[in-house]
């Protein structure tokens, strides 16, 4: 219970997951570490290389997904 507008009492809020939620979480976090991972990996290729190449293709993507 909250008293006033900067009361001294607490509230509480008991949150649940389903297990979609716990799933889409998961599959949000490994698309996170794969990409950040993906765009770091292309950008200190050196550029005389292929893989240099993706570069703004992951990027992209990175947006795109944020």
């Amino acid at each position: 219970m909250v008293d006033g507008l900067f009361g001294t009492g607490s509230a509480v809020a008991e949150l649940t997951a389903s297990p979609a939620i716990v799933l889409l979480a998961t599959g949000v976090t490994w698309w996170t570490v794969f990409i950040e991972a993906t765009i770091a990996i292309t950008f200190l290729w050196p550029e005389s290389r292929g893989l240099s190449r993706l570069r703004d293709g992951t990027l992209l993507a990175f947006a795109a997904s944020t």
